[in-house]
C-alpha cells in the first residue's frame, strides 16, 4: 500500500511540473514543434520532429508573404519555413544562405526544386489534407472546392505533422495519399499490452485532384495491395501487404518501440496501378504494468490539457 502511495505520488509531483511547464509555454508562438516526412516514391526523410522558428525561411534568402489569396495577414510559422527546416535538418552545413537555392527553390510560392530535384510535380500534406480556405467555391465545369494555400501561405501550428512528396504519376497525378487507421479513427500510433496484436487499416484518396474537396467528396477509401514495412535502424523490412479491406494485422514478439511504413501501389477504382504515398505509424509494445501507469498519466494530462484550453 505504501508503495503505491509513493507511486501515486511521484505521478502526481511530475504531473504538477508538466502543468507549470505548459503554462508558461502559453506565450510562445514564434517557434512550434512539428513533425515532417518526404517521400519521392522512396523514403527521402522518415518522419520525424523538427522544432522550427518563424522567419527560419527568410533566414535563408526566401521571400515571405505578408498576406494570403484572401487578403489576410499571415503570421507565425509557415510551411516554407518547415520546408526550409527540413532542408537544413537532410543537408546540415551543406545548406546555407549562399547555397540553399541549389537544394531548395520557391518562387511565389511555387516550389521548383526541392532536395535537390525538379520539384514542379510535388505537393504537401498538412494533418493528412490539403491545406487551404475555408472559402467553398461552387463550381459546375471544374467541380467546386476551396482554395488550396501555397507553402508561403500554410501557417504551421506546434503539433502539426507535414508531409512533402513527390508525384510518382508525373501525368495525370493520380497518386493517393495515405493514412492508417486503428478502430476506425485516424491514427499515426498506438500502445498495446506484448502479444496482443494490432489490426491497421490504410486510407487515402487522390491528393492531386480532391484534396481541396469536401471530405464527404474526396472519394477516401481503403488502399490494397499496398506494401507495408517494419522500420529499424534505416532498414525497410517488408512484412506484408494490406488486404482487400486495405487492413494487416501485425503482432509484435516483444516489448519496444515499432515504425510501420506503407507506400507502393494500389489499384484505383479503374483497376489501375496507382502510386501510394508513404504513410507512418508508431507502435509502443508495452508490459500489463508500463501501460496501466501510462493510461493513469494519460488521464492526468488529459486535465491538464483541459485546463489548459480554458486560458486560450
Amino acid at each position: 500500500m505504501c508503495k503505491s502511495k509513493k507511486v501515486l505520488s511521484l505521478i502526481f509531483a511530475a504531473v504538477m511540473l508538466f502543468c507549470c511547464m505548459s503554462f508558461g509555454a502559453f506565450a510562445a508562438n514564434d517557434t512550434v514543434t512539428v513533425t515532417f516526412s518526404a517521400f519521392d516514391g522512396n523514403v527521402i526523410m522518415p518522419k520525424q520532429s523538427l522544432t522550427v522558428s518563424d522567419g527560419t525561411a527568410e533566414a535563408y534568402g526566401y521571400e515571405p508573404l505578408e498576406n494570403d489569396h484572401n487578403g489576410e495577414k499571415i503570421y507565425g510559422v509557415t510551411a516554407l519555413d518547415v520546408l526550409a527546416a527540413a532542408h537544413k535538418a537532410y543537408y546540415g552545413d551543406k545548406f546555407t544562405p549562399s547555397t540553399a537555392s541549389e537544394y531548395l527553390d520557391v518562387v511565389k510560392g511555387q516550389i521548383k526544386l526541392a532536395f535537390g530535384k525538379n520539384a514542379n510535380s510535388s505537393s504537401f500534406a498538412v494533418n493528412n489534407k490539403a491545406p487551404h480556405d475555408d472559402v467553398y467555391r461552387e463550381d459546375p465545369v471544374w467541380g467546386s472546392s476551396y482554395t488550396g494555400y501555397s507553402i508561403c501561405e500554410t501557417r504551421i501550428s506546434s503539433g502539426d505533422y507535414m508531409a512533402y512528396f513527390f508525384y510518382q504519376d508525373k501525368y495525370f497525378y493520380s497518386d493517393m495519399y495515405a493514412w492508417f487507421n486503428v478502430g476506425g479513427e485516424m491514427s499515426d500510433s498506438e500502445r498495446i499490452v506484448v502479444g496482443n496484436p494490432v489490426t491497421l487499416t490504410l486510407k487515402g484518396f487522390c491528393f492531386g485532384w480532391y484534396g481541396c474537396y469536401k471530405e464527404e467528396d474526396q472519394g477516401i477509401a481503403p488502399l490494397a495491395g499496398v506494401d507495408v514495412y517494419l522500420v529499424k535502424d534505416g532498414e525497410y523490412t517488408l512484412i506484408g501487404k494490406t488486404d482487400e479491406n486495405g487492413s494487416l494485422t501485425f503482432t509484435p514478439d516483444s516489448k519496444g518501440d515499432y515504425r510501420l511504413c506503407a507506400y507502393g501501389e494500389t489499384l484505383d477504382e479503374y483497376e489501375t496501378e496507382t502510386p501510394v504515398s508513404a504513410a507512418w505509424f508508431d507502435l509502443k509494445v508495452q508490459t500489463r504494468a508500463q501501460y496501466n501507469l501510462q493510461k493513469i498519466i494519460d488521464f492526468f494530462r488529459g486535465i491538464i490539457e483541459a485546463i489548459r484550453n480554458l486560458f486560450r
